[in-house]
């Protein structure tokens, strides 16, 4: 079964300002990526996704679920990779206009390698849109994008679910 892209009550709208596929960069990265829902949506708006994760059995689910929703893998837009990494160590050339993450700062531990890597594979004016569910270290990612000189705008967002639970969670956008 694939698990679709619809974000449901125009939050894709909400969150991208209504702007269309002509000002999208062309290429973009889901770090992270378990099933990869946000790097299908960027797939549905035509972006060229690399799907990356340090565990392999994530990015075979990332995988089935862009075929099971209509995409392929190559190196145009509306296309995809797969990518195994460590945010320790990313390779040399990765860079990406937009880096792409839901869910990422659950992990002290991981605060510094997510920084770096965000600092690292962006390029100059490039953009990192993470959504979080409020985790406890929220605080902390925010005074380490502050510390880092990283430039960054929040945005509260919530999904309000079938069974009448609403879900809150914030929206970095990070420029480079």
């Amino acid at each position: 079964m694939a698990l679709g892209a619809d974000a449901g009550g125009g939050a894709v709208e909400r969150a991208t300002g209504g702007f269309g596929s002509s000002v999208w960069p062309w290429r973009s990265l889901e770090i992270g990526c378990g099933v990869g829902l946000p790097g299908i949506v960027a797939l549905a708006l035509g972006l060229h996704v690399v799907f990356s994760d340090y565990d392999r059995a994530a990015l075979g689910f990332a995988e089935r679920n862009a075929i099971a929703n209509g995409f392929e893998p190559g190196g145009g837009p509306g296309q995809f990779e797969l990518l195994p990494l460590d945010w320790r160590s990313p390779p040399a050339n990765l860079q990406v206009d937009l880096l792409l993450a839901s869910d990422v700062i659950y992990e002290q531990r991981n605060l510094e390698p997510l920084i770096a890597l965000i600092k690292t594979v962006l390029l100059p004016g490039g953009s990192c849109w993470l959504a979080d569910p409020n985790r406890p270290l929220k605080s902390e990612f925010e005074m380490a994008l502050k510390s880092n000189d990283l430039n960054f705008s929040q945005t509260a967002i919530q999904l309000d679910q079938i069974d009448s639970k609403t879900v809150h969670g914030t929206l970095f956008k990070i420029q480079a």
